[in-house]
């Protein structure tokens, strides 16, 4: 892989053997439902939802080699609570926070910048990505960064 300069910086300031260990999507949802109220909300998707979805899905780092049909989507509506305060702040007035899970692929999408990173966090790395600085880590390394300069943002205010 050829590196550039940004690329280095963030494997030299955040690649560590402590973020090995990729946990199934099964154990994101859970921790999903088990840190904020949350409605399956799969069946309330559009058409042209869907197909958003399912591009997004096949077109993603983790779904290189996926067809349509092999897709396990699930959408999920976030409530506005205590557990998630935080990141209603993020959000415009009236909107909600939605996450988007692809069982088959464990493809990750939330319209909530903080929520997604956290998720993504969560999720892991695996080996495989960690030993060959593959793309998926080069996108992990992103979000550690991601979430340590928005730990300092609400320090700062």
């Amino acid at each position: 892989m050829n590196m550039n300069k940004y690329v280095k910086s963030l494997i030299k300031k955040y690649k560590n053997p402590s973020i090995i260990g990729e946990k199934s999507i099964e154990e994101v949802i859970d921790y999903l439902k088990q840190k904020f109220i949350i409605k399956d909300i799969t069946q309330n998707i559009s058409d042209i939802e869907m197909k958003i979805c399912r591009f997004n899905i096949m077109h993603s780092l983790d779904g290189e080699n996926i067809s349509s049909e092999d897709i396990k989507f699930h959408a999920y509506r976030v409530e506005d609570s205590t557990a998630s305060k935080e990141y209603y702040q993020e959000m415009d007035d009236e909107e909600k926070i939605y996450v988007y899970i692809d069982e088959a692929t464990g493809y990750i999408e939330s319209n909530c910048s903080g929520l997604f990173t956290e998720l993504a966090l969560y999720k892991g790395i695996s080996q495989y990505d960690y030993d060959n600085n593959t793309d998926k880590l080069i996108e992990y390394l992103t979000h550690c960064k991601d979430w340590e300069e928005g730990s300092r943002r609400e320090e700062i205010q």
